[in-house]
């Protein structure tokens, strides 16, 4: 149907529009569910992911201290400006970038290890666990347990709302209410856009 020079859907595919559930929406649906880590697991079991974790930390920064203790003068010095310091780096050969490598993924270790544990100490589960393909967080079957859980109410929220969206009306009267919406907006559309 096209009223006033706008291609609007005719009924048929306005029905089938109406009650199909995009993956966007999906994305949208999972973001809202709660993080709180107490409705995946008991303070019991983040007391023992945080403690876990902590120890995973101190193991990271020993790992970093000693790559560091390793790659000696090859890392960035004090006062060594960074452009300096990366055309440093792309003069190294390999066996000094194979030095080099420990440092970083530790240093990402930790950092990953760290913002989980914010979020923990926060009350809140990461959003993203194990996110990057080389994750440096090690793997904690209770931290899997929380964050299973927390994934299936996710999963279980997009289900209902996609059953709820596949319940919406198509009748007539609903149909109605979609040409009214429709004058509505061709009523408020500037005369140049018509």
């Amino acid at each position: 149907m096209a009223d006033k020079g706008r291609d609007w859907p005719d009924r048929a595919t306005w029905a089938e529009r109406h009650r199909t559930f995009y993956e966007d929406e999906a994305l949208w649906v999972r973001d809202r569910v709660s993080r709180a880590a107490n409705y995946y697991g008991t303070a019991e079991d983040i007391a023992a992911v945080i403690a876990e974790l902590q120890g995973a930390a101190r193991g990271a920064r020993r790992a970093l201290r000693q790559a560091r203790h390793a790659a000696g003068p090859l890392l960035r010095q004090p006062r060594e400006r960074q452009r300096h310091y990366f055309e440093r780096q792309r003069a190294m050969s390999k066996m000094e970038e194979a030095l080099l490598m420990p440092v970083t993924c530790e240093s990402l270790r930790l950092q990953e290890i760290r913002a989980v544990l914010v979020d923990l100490g926060r009350g809140q589960l990461p959003r993203f666990l194990h996110s990057r393909p080389l994750s440096g967080l090690p793997t904690l079957p209770t931290l899997e347990g929380l964050y299973a859980r927390y994934r299936a109410a996710q999963d279980a929220a997009v289900a209902a709302a996609a059953r709820e969206r596949a319940a919406q009306p198509i009748d007539d009267a609903a149909w109605a209410e979609e040409l009214k919406r429709r004058a509505s907006i061709e009523a408020a559309m500037p005369m140049s856009t018509r």
